[in-house]
């Protein structure tokens, strides 16, 4: 075992220098953000897009900070990436027939872990679909966005451009600064200010806060989830008006809950969930769905500021 010197010891007067390993300096950026990924995603940040000054054979990655794991050797440790620019990237053009996918991400070039490279710098690069479909992740490397394009297509366009970005965050939240709109049917509507990004691969513990009104008297407020596909989980809850008393025991996330609200303009201030949600391969959102529990169309239910979705990794 290795006790490493703490970061940023100065020696005194008349001693050595003391010196830190590329290593040693990284782990202070594996302590602050163990999880690789884009910081503060929700502003764009590494924002994979159609190029701004007009559509062709690349693609525009926004600036943004975001952490790459290092995994060419064991223990290189988390590489922060900064871009103070947009940067625009080269792709293939369009194949002879059918159509390829690639994958568009940062990529880690550490001469010192990977001999492959003669700098040490990071890049938005393309890892070409060559006709197996959508390609591997190297070593290295976090993915931000998956690029199609057809046989006949000259240029990337927004269509084309699936986001893949993942957060680095292991606490995450969202607020809503005003009431969202009202829903009038037993429709569930996705609460686009209530949406969390989500990893693949990952665990979260996540905690929702619930202003809701119902401006019904027989309506109700209704309750659901969005969540990506191969996702499980499940969620409890304490509400005042919850039908069959103030806390029902853990449900599904698949499970829609009903009749949280009831009355003429009735905020109900008392509702409190917490959940679990445990994502596959497949990265996305955590998202509140809300409608009325019984149609109502001359009334509706909605959100009320400052309902709060917070989400904290936890592996």
């Amino acid at each position: 075992m290795t006790n490493h010197r703490p970061l940023f010891m100065q020696p005194a007067g008349g001693d050595p220098d003391n010196t830190y390993t590329g290593t040693e300096m990284r782990a202070l950026f594996a302590a602050a953000y163990p999880y690789q990924g884009v910081i503060r995603m929700a502003p764009g940040a590494y924002l994979v897009a159609q190029r701004g000054a007009g559509a062709n054979l690349s693609v525009d990655v926004a600036a943004g900070y975001a952490v790459v794991t290092g995994d060419d050797v064991a223990g290189q440790g988390n590489y922060l990436c900064w871009s103070d620019a947009t940067y625009n990237l080269a792709m293939p053009a369009a194949p002879g027939s059918g159509t390829r996918f690639h994958r568009v991400g940062l990529r880690v070039k550490d001469k010192l872990a990977n001999g492959t490279w003669t700098t040490y710098e990071f890049i938005p690069d393309v890892v070409q679909d060559t006709g197996a479909g959508f390609p591997a992740e190297p070593a290295s490397f976090i993915t931000l966005a998956q690029a199609s394009i057809t046989a006949g297509q000259v240029s990337y366009q927004t269509a084309q451009l699936t986001d893949l970005r993942q957060p680095a965050e292991v606490i995450q939240g969202a607020t809503r600064a005003a009431n969202s709109a009202q829903n009038k049917t037993t429709t569930l509507t996705g609460d686009t200010v209530l949406t969390v990004p989500v990893a693949a691969s990952a665990t979260y513990e996540f905690r929702f806060n619930l202003y809701a009104a119902s401006a019904s008297t027989t309506s109700g407020f209704k309750l659901g989830w969005g969540f990506p596909s191969g996702a499980t989980g499940n969620y409890q809850g304490i509400s005042t008006n919850a039908a069959g008393g103030s806390f029902f025991a853990p449900v599904s996330l698949a499970t829609v809950t009903t009749g949280l609200v009831g009355g003429t303009a009735n905020a109900d201030y008392g509702s409190w969930f917490s959940g679990i949600i445990q994502t596959g391969a497949t990265p996305g959102s955590l998202q509140v769905q809300y409608a009325e529990s019984v149609a109502d169309a001359a009334n509706g239910a909605y959100i009320l500021a400052p309902s709060s979705l917070t989400l904290t990794r936890i592996a």
